[in-house]
Protein backbone atom coordinates (compact mmCIF):
# COMPACT_ATOMS: atom_id res chain seq x y z
CA UNK A 1 0.00 0.00 0.00
CA UNK A 2 2.98 2.47 1.00
CA UNK A 3 5.06 1.84 -2.05
CA UNK A 4 7.55 4.86 -1.44
CA UNK A 5 10.05 4.60 0.68
CA UNK A 6 9.88 8.41 1.87
CA UNK A 7 5.95 7.74 2.40
CA UNK A 8 6.82 5.01 4.50
CA UNK A 9 9.15 6.89 6.58
CA UNK A 10 6.63 9.72 6.66
CA UNK A 11 4.17 7.42 7.94
CA UNK A 12 6.19 5.97 10.56
CA UNK A 13 7.23 8.94 12.06
CA UNK A 14 3.42 9.79 12.61
CA UNK A 15 2.96 6.39 13.68
CA UNK A 16 5.72 7.09 16.56
CA UNK A 17 4.74 10.03 17.66
CA UNK A 18 1.27 9.10 18.18
CA UNK A 19 2.61 5.77 19.88
CA UNK A 20 5.03 8.07 22.28
CA UNK A 21 2.62 10.58 23.32
CA UNK A 22 -0.97 9.26 23.00
CA UNK A 23 -1.53 12.18 20.96
CA UNK A 24 -1.76 13.79 17.06
CA UNK A 25 0.93 15.33 15.67
CA UNK A 26 0.26 18.80 16.45
CA UNK A 27 1.92 20.82 13.16
CA UNK A 28 3.52 20.50 10.10
CA UNK A 29 6.31 22.86 11.06
CA UNK A 30 6.52 20.00 13.62
CA UNK A 31 6.77 17.17 11.06
CA UNK A 32 8.57 19.12 8.89
CA UNK A 33 11.38 19.74 11.55
CA UNK A 34 11.60 16.16 12.94
CA UNK A 35 11.61 14.35 9.59
CA UNK A 36 14.62 17.44 8.86
CA UNK A 37 16.19 15.64 11.95
CA UNK A 38 15.79 12.24 11.12
CA UNK A 39 17.38 12.63 8.27
CA UNK A 40 20.30 15.50 8.89
CA UNK A 41 20.57 14.83 12.91
CA UNK A 42 23.49 12.75 14.13
CA UNK A 43 22.25 10.49 16.75
CA UNK A 44 26.09 10.08 18.17
CA UNK A 45 27.47 13.51 17.98
CA UNK A 46 24.26 15.70 18.43
CA UNK A 47 25.25 17.53 15.44
CA UNK A 48 23.69 18.46 11.86
CA UNK A 49 25.58 16.94 8.99
CA UNK A 50 24.84 16.31 5.46
CA UNK A 51 21.73 14.18 3.90
CA UNK A 52 22.09 10.40 5.65
CA UNK A 53 19.70 9.12 3.06
CA UNK A 54 17.35 7.79 5.23
CA UNK A 55 14.08 9.62 4.32
CA UNK A 56 14.52 10.16 0.75
CA UNK A 57 13.53 14.14 1.41
CA UNK A 58 15.52 16.31 -0.12
CA UNK A 59 15.27 19.98 2.68
CA UNK A 60 15.95 23.55 1.37
CA UNK A 61 16.66 26.57 3.60
CA UNK A 62 13.10 28.52 3.87
CA UNK A 63 11.74 30.98 5.58
CA UNK A 64 11.33 29.23 8.82
CA UNK A 65 14.59 27.02 8.48
CA UNK A 66 14.80 23.70 6.36
CA UNK A 67 11.56 22.66 4.21
CA UNK A 68 10.86 20.45 2.05
CA UNK A 69 7.86 20.89 -0.31
CA UNK A 70 7.69 17.15 -1.09
CA UNK A 71 6.59 16.44 2.56
CA UNK A 72 3.60 18.40 2.29
CA UNK A 73 2.56 16.88 -0.98
CA UNK A 74 3.23 13.14 0.42
CA UNK A 75 0.56 14.26 3.60
CA UNK A 76 -2.02 15.10 1.31
CA UNK A 77 -1.86 11.96 -0.67
CA UNK A 78 -1.86 10.14 2.49
CA UNK A 79 -4.56 11.66 3.48
CA UNK A 80 -6.32 11.82 0.34
CA UNK A 81 -5.58 7.51 0.20
CA UNK A 82 -7.11 7.42 4.00
CA UNK A 83 -3.75 6.44 5.35
CA UNK A 84 -3.04 8.98 7.60
CA UNK A 85 -6.01 11.40 9.20
CA UNK A 86 -5.75 15.37 8.44
CA UNK A 87 -7.55 17.62 11.09
CA UNK A 88 -7.46 21.45 10.09
CA UNK A 89 -8.50 23.59 12.14
CA UNK A 90 -8.35 27.32 11.36
CA UNK A 91 -8.51 30.12 14.07
CA UNK A 92 -10.09 33.47 13.43
CA UNK A 93 -9.90 36.29 16.44
CA UNK A 94 -12.20 35.73 19.33
CA UNK A 95 -13.28 32.33 17.41
CA UNK A 96 -12.91 28.86 20.08
CA UNK A 97 -10.65 25.94 18.95
CA UNK A 98 -11.70 22.09 19.96
CA UNK A 99 -10.71 21.53 23.86
CA UNK A 100 -10.14 18.40 23.47
CA UNK A 101 -6.80 19.04 21.00
CA UNK A 102 -3.85 19.71 23.16
CA UNK A 103 -2.45 22.80 21.63
CA UNK A 104 0.53 24.75 22.87
CA UNK A 105 -0.07 28.86 22.99
CA UNK A 106 -1.62 30.62 20.28
CA UNK A 107 1.69 32.65 20.62
CA UNK A 108 3.59 29.74 19.36
CA UNK A 109 2.02 30.31 16.15
CA UNK A 110 2.78 34.17 15.81
CA UNK A 111 4.03 33.13 12.06
CA UNK A 112 1.11 31.67 10.79
CA UNK A 113 -1.15 34.84 9.80
CA UNK A 114 -4.51 34.94 9.87
CA UNK A 115 -6.72 33.02 10.09
CA UNK A 116 -4.18 30.74 12.39
CA UNK A 117 -3.85 27.23 10.88
CA UNK A 118 -3.62 24.40 13.30
CA UNK A 119 -2.78 20.65 11.84
CA UNK A 120 -3.20 17.40 13.39
CA UNK A 121 -1.88 14.08 12.18
CA UNK A 122 -2.93 10.30 13.33
CA UNK A 123 -2.17 7.44 11.28
CA UNK A 124 -5.79 5.31 10.56
CA UNK A 125 -4.13 2.16 8.84
CA UNK A 126 -1.92 -0.11 10.81
CA UNK A 127 0.68 -0.69 8.20
CA UNK A 128 4.01 -2.99 8.74
CA UNK A 129 6.85 -0.49 8.48
CA UNK A 130 10.18 -3.36 9.24
CA UNK A 131 11.11 -3.48 6.14
CA UNK A 132 12.39 0.12 6.50
CA UNK A 133 15.20 -1.32 8.60
CA UNK A 134 15.91 -0.69 12.37
CA UNK A 135 18.09 2.00 12.22
CA UNK A 136 15.45 3.97 10.25
CA UNK A 137 13.26 3.01 12.77
CA UNK A 138 15.79 3.87 15.73
CA UNK A 139 16.16 7.06 14.34
CA UNK A 140 12.92 7.75 14.16
CA UNK A 141 11.81 7.33 17.58
CA UNK A 142 15.57 8.98 18.97
CA UNK A 143 14.32 11.84 17.22
CA UNK A 144 10.56 11.78 18.20
CA UNK A 145 11.11 11.33 21.88
CA UNK A 146 13.97 13.88 21.72
CA UNK A 147 12.52 16.55 20.14
CA UNK A 148 8.51 15.65 20.19
CA UNK A 149 7.54 17.90 23.21
CA UNK A 150 8.86 20.78 21.69
CA UNK A 151 6.31 23.67 20.08
CA UNK A 152 6.13 24.05 16.47
CA UNK A 153 8.08 27.37 16.82
CA UNK A 154 10.47 26.30 19.78
CA UNK A 155 11.62 23.09 17.32
CA UNK A 156 11.50 25.57 14.53
CA UNK A 157 14.68 27.88 16.84
CA UNK A 158 16.62 24.66 17.98
CA UNK A 159 16.80 23.20 14.66
CA UNK A 160 17.66 26.94 13.24
CA UNK A 161 20.13 27.37 15.93
CA UNK A 162 21.68 24.23 15.40
CA UNK A 163 22.33 25.00 11.60
CA UNK A 164 23.41 28.24 13.12
CA UNK A 165 20.88 29.70 10.96
CA UNK A 166 20.24 33.35 11.71
CA UNK A 167 17.57 35.65 9.48
CA UNK A 168 20.46 36.92 7.57
CA UNK A 169 22.06 33.66 6.97
CA UNK A 170 18.56 31.84 5.71
CA UNK A 171 18.52 35.31 3.43
CA UNK A 172 21.65 35.06 2.01
CA UNK A 173 21.28 30.90 1.53
CA UNK A 174 17.52 31.18 0.47
CA UNK A 175 16.90 27.93 -1.83
CA UNK A 176 20.12 26.08 -1.02
CA UNK A 177 19.59 22.87 -0.23
CA UNK A 178 20.70 21.73 3.14
CA UNK A 179 23.89 20.17 2.24
CA UNK A 180 25.17 23.25 -0.15
CA UNK A 181 24.47 25.35 3.04
CA UNK A 182 26.74 22.91 4.95
CA UNK A 183 29.56 22.55 2.24
CA UNK A 184 29.84 26.47 2.58
CA UNK A 185 30.02 26.88 6.10
CA UNK A 186 31.31 23.34 7.13
CA UNK A 187 29.40 20.94 9.46
CA UNK A 188 27.05 22.47 12.01
CA UNK A 189 26.93 22.38 15.31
Amino acid sequence: MLRSRRRRVLYALIKEFVRVFGRELDGRKKLQKLMFLVEHWDLETGKITRSSGLTGYTFKIWLYGPFCPDINRDLADLAERGIIEEEVYRYYEGSQLPKEKELPPLSTYIDDGEPRTFYFYRTREDIEVKDLGKDVLKKISVVVRTFGKMSPLDLEFRVCEMLGLTPLKKMLNWGKTIDEYLSHIGEAS
